[in-house]
């Protein structure tokens, strides 16, 4: 398997770091909190009937490699946000 960083995620998806070290390791990409494994980038989807922002910080809490979001509000509240595991990258998708 192969193994990305934070920063080779940012340049392959036009994505902006927001906080967090671009050298951290990914070891895998999902888009479903419930399928999510320690290590790995969780990506939120706004979709129909489920906001993948709404489970960032279930997802930060339990070790994410990086946050990548395309809400820029949730964004910053997450950013700023006492919960928020110390050190877990966060990413803003291209505008």
């Amino acid at each position: 398997m192969t193994t990305w960083t934070v920063h080779q995620l940012l340049e392959a998806t036009g994505g902006q770091l927001l906080c967090g070290d671009p050298s951290r390791p990914v070891d895998g990409i999902t888009i479903d909190s419930r399928a999510f494994t320690p290590g790995q980038a969780f990506v939120a989807i706004r979709g129909t009937r489920l906001d993948g922002h709404a489970f960032l910080e279930d997802v930060a809490q339990r070790q994410a490699a990086c946050l990548i979001v395309s809400d820029a509000p949730a964004a910053a509240l997450l950013a700023g946000h006492p919960a928020r595991r110390p050190g877990v990258p966060l990413s803003a998708g291209p505008s």
